[in-house]
């Protein structure tokens, strides 16, 4: 993702909504509108730095005027959280991604069941204004360690057609999926975002219930292992526009390939799950390891951090 494919876009607004959690709003600088979304969509951000992360946008899908995202402070992380929260003030450039859309909801569903642990409740607030829109019913099952890290309740409690459920591990109140799915309507679609053992509880869960994967989304905040990302057969990526080739090792990912070649290719998560080192591509046999692209979007379309090829792999580069 070259920086021409961002949207200029300044910080506007800064709030600490719960503890660790602040909210950015950001406004385009050069259009008078960020381009439309759907709600649960999500983007790419660029800090000043360079640096990449992505983030599910929080706000109003249909308010195009503003983007809000939230970012959890994780000391332990990567560093990406501490520098979005210690190093941008109001009045900070940052650019910013076209959305893409990820949980999408279900047309004709008509409820909704929303699992959310921790910060990923953020996607949950724009998809619950649009299952009021619709007229049709959401329940939210929202599961954090301690209560001050509670985000978004106020804007939860003014959406009528929205039920809100919370559970706090630390008084003892802890989230059953087993129970939550027992109490399942059979035409409800369940969708849920949070840490990994969340969504592999509900994945299981769902699988012992003989819940239909056509009715479950799952939003992950990580994908793959990097080390497991960079494992594989070695194989070519033939670059069709600089018509130069390039040899992909067994103990080297797609993306690291590239950049050691000097190709210059943007990245952030390196897990398969952000897309921000998706390139278009052109033809070949790839083993596509992603969990952020549809299948259609596969077919031309490769995530090089964690997708690899057999043979010869040509890409649009």
């Amino acid at each position: 993702m070259t920086k021409r494919l961002l949207i200029a876009s300044r910080v506007v607004g800064l709030s600490d909504i719960a503890t660790g959690i602040r909210r950015f709003t950001l406004r385009p600088e050069r259009r008078e509108l960020f381009p439309p979304s759907v709600a649960g969509s999500y983007v790419t951000v660029r800090h000043q730095s360079g640096l990449l992360r992505t983030y599910s946008l929080c706000g109003d899908a249909d308010r195009r005027e503003t983007f809000e995202f939230a970012v959890q402070r994780e000391p332990d992380g990567r560093g990406g959280s501490m520098l979005f929260h210690d190093d941008i003030d109001i009045g900070d450039p940052v650019h910013v991604s076209y959305p893409i859309p990820s949980l999408v909801l279900a047309e004709d569903a008509p409820e909704h069941v929303f699992v959310a642990g921790g910060i990923g409740v953020t996607p949950f607030l724009p998809l619950a204004l649009e299952v009021d829109r619709r007229g049709q019913r959401s329940v939210l099952h929202y599961a954090v360690r301690s209560r001050s890290q509670l985000a978004f309740l106020e804007e939860f409690a003014g959406i009528a057609s929205l039920t809100v459920k919370v559970y706090v591990s630390s008084e003892g109140n802890r989230m059953r999926i087993d129970a939550l799915l027992a109490g399942l309507n059979a035409t409800a679609h369940l969708y849920a975002c949070g840490p990994d053992r969340l969504l592999s509880a509900v994945s299981d869960a769902c699988e012992t219930m003989a819940v239909g994967p056509e009715r479950i989304h799952l939003e992950s905040f990580s994908g793959l292992d990097p080390a497991k990302a960079r494992a594989g057969d070695p194989f070519t990526v033939n670059l069709r526009l600089s018509k130069r080739e390039i040899a992909v090792p067994a103990d080297k990912s797609m993306l690291q390939a590239l950049n050691d070649a000097g190709v210059g290719v943007d990245y952030s998560c390196e897990g398969g799950v952000c897309g921000a080192c998706r390139v278009t591509l052109v033809s070949g046999d790839v083993i596509h390891r992603d969990i952020c692209l549809t299948d259609a979007a596969r077919a031309e379309t490769i995530i090089t951090c964690v997708s690899r090829g057999r043979g010869i792999v040509t890409l649009q580069l």
